[in-house]
């Protein structure tokens, strides 16, 4: 049986709370999430055989997600995937570039613009703006002397532009002019798949000028994909941003609903069957913010990726910790992943050629292949608790050789009653928690004996530091029913809500 308390002096507290300015100054209390930053892949599974063709490719993306308070302004930031020696990066797509206009969806409300939008760009009255006057990346090769682009000759040569105050001739003569120099250099092909080149040239001291051998380097060259007189694509897995000087934005939409980074993800040919891993680099990677007049840094928490090469079994009574269940919000459009859930997935795996791995981290590769939201969209009911099938790639995860599947919960956020919606009737049931658990009673959330309802409810009503396990990590108190009332009360004055705003 439910137990049950006098709510009065929760509704006393609801009195004083609705009273207050619905602003996101509320209550000013600190916000102790961190912020995450995670990859997420298109596909995390290719075949053999797309492997041993060379042309296999997967999309990457990656987000930052963390609240975006008031008087905080990223004003400048570094990232960097690092993964393993048979994956490169191409492609990185540039957010301050115009390509194809198209319509997207910022906080229900439609804009078109030709540019990528990108998690720190803004929007003013329906118009985008990439917010940025610097976002640096390399699509090209280039000279490692002055900087400019390769050209493919065929037959393993390449040539560029060195301007005259670089260049020497054959004899060793500088040439000190303004004259742009061809300079033509043949490739030495490295086992690795890369190219080397050098070529002499002038180095530049303040009091005299020595003449120097360089060293080019491409770092995986594909001639049989190059015509002549094409650039040379590089690899392209970083990238620095720096925003407008009277940048006013933190978050494009809610945090996590545009990328911070994408680009592709090519297998080199002849890849053997595996697990290949892609990082975020912490030492390369940040994020500077004035928040409210002072500089610092934001604390980031990292999510990596995998794709799984030819996996035909994935089994995980190898070892590790089987995760009870993982709680997700309806409106999360990004596909559940094994990094989401917290716990590390060891498999014994074995692959289509034959060869096998135990004891395997196979965490990044393992996905629902769906999303929360569509798998709230798939059901008739205000919230879901129920087991879901998880895979390594797309091969579906066992123990023992039978299926193991996650218990996943995903409703609204700020939904602590469970009823679909969000409003004044979550506040009272938080504070009806809250006074329960200070009157030394065990509290109930929600009237139901569903498995898993409570830590659902919790999850949903947690505003600020959604907490996964109910009191470990987080507690429901007066703060989050001031935020729930918070964002109610502007979404019932028809202006535009997120709960990345109202956190403080």
């Amino acid at each position: 049986m439910k137990k049950t308390i006098s709510i009065l002096s929760a509704a006393a507290a609801l009195s004083v709370l609705t009273a207050l300015p619905f602003s996101a100054n509320a209550v000013d209390t600190a916000n102790t999430g961190d912020y995450v930053s995670s990859i997420y892949l298109d596909r995390y599974a290719i075949t053999a055989e797309e492997a041993a063709s060379g042309d296999a490719s997967v999309g990457v993306s990656a987000y930052i997600r963390g609240t975006a308070r008031d008087g905080m302004v990223i004003k400048s930031a570094q990232y960097e995937i690092s993964h393993d020696n048979q994956i490169y990066l191409r492609n990185l797509v540039d957010p301050t570039k115009t390509d194809t206009e198209a319509v997207y969806s910022s906080l229900g409300n439609e804009f078109t613009t030709a540019y990528n939008p990108f998690c720190f760009g803004s929007l003013s009255n329906g118009v985008y703006s990439a917010n940025s006057f610097l976002f640096t990346g390399r699509d090209y090769c280039m000279d490692p002397v002055s900087g400019n682009v390769l050209k493919y000759l065929g037959n393993d040569t390449i040539s560029f532009k060195l301007p005259g105050r670089y260049y020497v001739d054959e004899e060793g003569n500088l040439a000190q002019d303004k004259v742009s120099h061809e300079i033509v250099c043949p490739l030495t092909v490295n086992e690795d798949g890369s190219a080397t080149y050098t070529f002499m040239y002038a180095d530049i001291y303040y009091d005299h000028v020595d003449v120097a051998q360089a060293t080019g380097i491409i770092p995986y060259y594909q001639p049989e994909k190059l015509s002549e007189n094409d650039f040379i694509p590089d690899i392209n897995s970083k990238f620095s941003w720096v925003a407008d000087a009277d940048s006013k934005t933190f978050f494009l939409g809610n945090s996590n609903d545009f990328p911070i980074m994408q680009a592709d993800a090519f297998i080199k040919k002849g890849t053997p069957c595996g697990i290949y891993n892609l990082s975020i680099n912490e030492d390369f990677c940040s994020f500077s913010v004035d928040d409210n007049s002072s500089s610092c840094h934001l604390p980031v928490k990292y999510q990596g990726a995998a794709i799984a090469v030819g996996v035909e079994a994935a089994d995980m009574s190898a070892g590790g910790i089987m995760p009870v269940y993982a709680c997700y919000f309806a409106d999360d459009t990004k596909t559940i992943t094994g990094a989401s859930v917290g716990v590390d997935y060891i498999c014994d795996v074995s692959y289509t050629d034959g060869t096998s791995e135990t004891e395997k981290n196979v965490t990044g590769a393992v996905n629902a292949g769906k999303s929360p939201s569509e798998i709230i969209s798939s059901i008739n009911g205000t919230y879901f608790i129920d087991d879901i099938p998880m895979y390594c790639g797309d091969t579906p995860l066992t123990y023992n050789g039978k299926e193991n599947s996650l218990k996943v919960l995903i409703g609204t956020k700020g939904d602590a009653n469970l009823d679909g919606v969000v409003n004044v009737a979550d506040a009272a049931a938080v504070l009806s928690y809250y006074a329960q658990k200070a009157g030394g009673i065990t509290p109930d959330l929600v009237d139901s004996e569903a498995e898993f309802a409570d830590t659902l409810a919790f999850f949903l009503g947690d505003i600020d530091t959604e907490s996964q396990t109910m009191d470990e990590g987080g507690t429901l108190d007066l703060s989050d029913a001031a935020n729930i009332l918070t964002y109610y009360s502007n979404a019932a004055a028809g202006n535009v809500i997120s709960w990345d705003k109202f956190l403080k």
